[in-house]
Formats: C-alpha cells, structure tokens, sequence
C-alpha cells in the first residue's frame, strides 16, 4: 500500500472516529452519571487556582465537607442525588490526568466547580482518543502491517463501547497513549538497540503511575519484555524500570509531603484497604460483561469477540510472533496489577484494554 494512500486512509479514520466520538459527547453517558470525572477536573482546577487539591471522595476525611454542586444541573433534574463529599487536601489519585482536565477548564475560563461541567472536561478527551488511535495504527502495523493497523485503528474509531467510553474524562483513558508509545517505544528499542527509546519508554510508563497507581501495569509490561527480549542488556533494562517506578512513587511522595503528610498516609492507608476486595470477580466481569460506567451496560459483541480473538494469539502466536508476545504480556500485565488492587468492577477499569482488543479482531 503506497504511504499517501495508507496516511490519507488513516486521515479518513481519524475524521470519522472523532465525528462519532464528538456526537452527543455532552450527553452520552449523562452528566453525572460518572462523578469520578467531576473529581479529576476539580482536583486539577483546584491545583491551578489554589494551589491546594480539593475534590469529592468516597474516602473517610477529617473534614469531609457535604455540598450540592449544581454541576450540569444534577441537582435541578434529581434533588435526591447525594451531595458531593468534599475534601480538602484530596490525594485519591495522583495530580497528573486532574491537571489536564483541570488546566483545561482553566483554560476555558473555568474558575469554580459548579461551571465544570462534562461539556467543558470531556473535550481534552476526544484529542487524546485520537492520539491513542495513531498510535493503535503504529503499534499494530509493527507486530502485523499496516493493513491491520489500519484495521485495528478503524475498529477503536467505529466499535460502539470504544467511542461512547473514550469520550470519558477518566483517568483510564488519560494513560492509554503512554501505555500505546511506551511499547512502540520498547520494540523500536529491542530492534535498534538504541538505550535511548528504553529509557523514553520507562519515562513514559513513569508518567503514566503519576495518573493512576494501577498504571504500574505500563512498567510490569516493560520489566517482563525486558526478561523475555533483554538478552545482554537485559540487567541495564530491568534496573532502568525499577529505577523509573521508585522516582514516580518518590515524585507522589513528595508532592504529599508538601502539601499535608498525615492525610496523604491516612489516604494511602484506607485505599490500601481496598486491594484484595474483589479481585477475581472483577476478571470475570471485565470479560464477560459490557459495562460502560458503573451501572449502564452497553450490548456489545464486539468485545465478547475482541477477548476471543485474543485468546487465540495468546495460543496460536505466543513465542511465534511479536505481536502475540506483546499483546499477551500487555494484557496480562493490567489483568494482574487489576486483580491485586481489588475494588469495585467499575466499566472504565477494562478501557486500557480496549486498543489491544481492536489489534487482537483486526
């Protein structure tokens, strides 16, 4: 395939996942419906104009503070929805995705929380969807051509439980394009021998663990490659991942630390409480359940189909091909780190898996 007819393809793809993502962006899930993504946006709005995190939590704090946020009119469609618990310093989450959404709304003009709404905090996310599909698009065309990159690109612009949950403004869908660039980086890395795409790729999955604690699962993917492909180079490839893990967690230490350490520990602890809580159910209904948010379920065999596919590299390619490596690690990887941290079967916890679904089909 001549390269100006596979970028214009691309081009093509990319035009119509985002006019499929951007329809009813706003409404669809409906405000409210997923208030971890008022969460983020707060933290980080707070961050900009305070300097200090405040957000809601489900987490015990001294002094939760209960307000009605009218926040996309929520209160004026259901006066019986719950008040947000507000806490002020809020450490739920590292600062990174918050500061995005956040800077965002910033950026918009935002200066309360009540102006925040969905419309505003999902923008950012419908450009990051696009990101993630070039980079789904280069992943692929590496491991299987560009045929099935571009395939594999269409499908995570076209599949309906990949647009409607790729416009969330949620962590999950925040950390995608470094997990995608990390691995990219990674195979350009075993390929060139270059050091310099290892440690890019470290950074990034670094990175990613200031979204999200479970984005770890980016560095557990890089230190298994490197056991698998790291031949001589292989004890310089696994201290560079441990080295990057420590500096994040001393980056999340600190930004504590300076802000108010016995919260941010108290915080630490109750969340370390959720691990283990219910781990092997949260597999099962990751690959045998549609969900979308928390309640909504979306009808979708698609994914019933991406799991299949995936299985069947996992056994016909592993060790065969460079694809089934990759993708079979990747996923594992999450599934692990997911089954450790526990917690509740939220639908956004299966949306990294999402790109390595659309390569698997393709």
């Amino acid at each position: 395939m001549a390269k100006i007819v596979k970028i214009l393809v691309l081009l093509a793809i990319l035009l119509l996942g985002n006019k499929l993502r951007s329809y009813s962006y706003a409404s669809v899930p409906h405000p409210g419906e997923v208030t971890d993504e008022y969460a983020w946006g707060w933290l980080g709005l707070s961050l900009i104009i305070n300097k200090y995190p405040e957000s809601w939590s489900l987490n015990s704090y001294k002094d939760t503070v209960y307000k009605k946020i009218n926040v996309d009119s929520i209160y004026d469609k259901n006066q019986e929805t719950r008040p947000f618990a507000i806490v002020k310093p809020s450490f739920d989450n590292p600062p990174l995705f918050g500061l995005i959404t956040g800077g965002y709304a910033y950026l918009k003009g935002i200066r309360n929380f009540e102006e925040a709404s969905v419309a505003i905090l999902r923008r950012p996310m419908l450009k990051i969807a696009l990101v993630s599909t070039v980079l789904i698009f280069i992943l692929a065309s590496r491991f299987y051509g560009s045929g099935v990159g571009l395939l594999s690109a269409a499908l995570y612009s076209i599949v309906p439980t990949m647009v409607i949950s790729s416009r969330l403004a949620l962590i999950e869908n925040g950390y995608i394009p470094l997990f995608l660039a990390s691995l990219i980086l990674a195979d350009i890395y075993f390929k060139k021998k270059k050091r310099f795409f290892w440690v890019s790729a470290v950074f990034l999955a670094s990175l990613a663990i200031l979204f999200k604690l479970s984005a770890i699962s980016i560095a557990l993917t890089l230190f298994v490659l490197a056991l698998f492909y790291g031949k001589k180079d292989k004890k310089f490839l696994i201290c560079s991942v441990f080295t990057g893990i420590i500096l994040a967690f001393i980056a999340f230490i600190v930004y504590g630390a300076l802000i108010n350490w016995p919260v941010f520990v108290s915080t630490l602890l109750q969340n370390s409480q959720r691990f283990y809580g219910a781990g092997a159910e949260i597999l099962l209904q990751i690959i045998t359940q549609s969900r979308i948010t928390t309640n909504r379920f979306l009808t979708d065999g698609w994914i019933i189909f991406g799991w299949i596919s995936l299985l069947l590299i996992t056994f016909t390619e592993w060790k065969k091909t460079k694809g089934g490596v990759y993708l079979t690690i990747s996923v594992l990887s999450y599934l692990v780190v997911l089954i450790i941290f526990g917690g509740e079967s939220y639908g956004w916890y299966k949306y990294p898996l999402f790109p390595f679904l659309a390569i698997a089909i393709a």
